[in-house]
């Protein structure tokens, strides 16, 4: 049996730079935890450390989502920008680790569903609609 774990938390730079300039004494508790607390570097870390994390775990497969308190609580014209790397990144550890990775992204950019189809075909993401593009196999 394989054991997926659901909306595992990451943070990315460009969504910690702004919440920083929203909140610079970072008042914010979930802000705080977030980009300025012992769980920050893990939270950043796609790559070598989660998988690792994920090893001891027993997790076989895990759904990236970006971490609270995410883009919602910045403002509209801190929010907007950072969308679209952030579905980058998510798309990018999805693609170096395919069988471990799948994501959820923003709606309303060009890319949000950031499943295991990102690089291969087969029977992963089966029916659920979804863009597609030349990074998303032959789905």
């Amino acid at each position: 049996m394989r054991i997926c774990g659901l909306e595992e938390h990451r943070a990315t730079a460009g969504v910690a730079e702004s919440g920083r300039r929203q909140d610079p004494q970072l008042t914010e508790p979930m802000m705080r935890w977030a980009v300025a607390s012992g769980v920050t570097s893990a939270l950043l870390d796609l790559d070598d450390g989660r998988l690792a994390a994920m090893d001891e775990a027993g997790i076989d497969t895990a759904v990236l989502s970006l971490t609270a308190p995410g883009l919602q609580n910045l403002a509209r014209t801190e929010a907007v920008a950072p969308r679209g790397p952030t579905n980058d990144a998510i798309a990018a550890a999805v693609r170096r680790h395919l069988e471990r990775f799948q994501g959820f992204g923003f709606p309303g950019t060009e890319r949000y569903r950031l499943g295991p189809c990102a690089g291969r075909s087969g029977d992963c993401d089966r029916g659920r609609p979804g863009p597609t593009g030349p990074d998303r196999g032959d789905r």
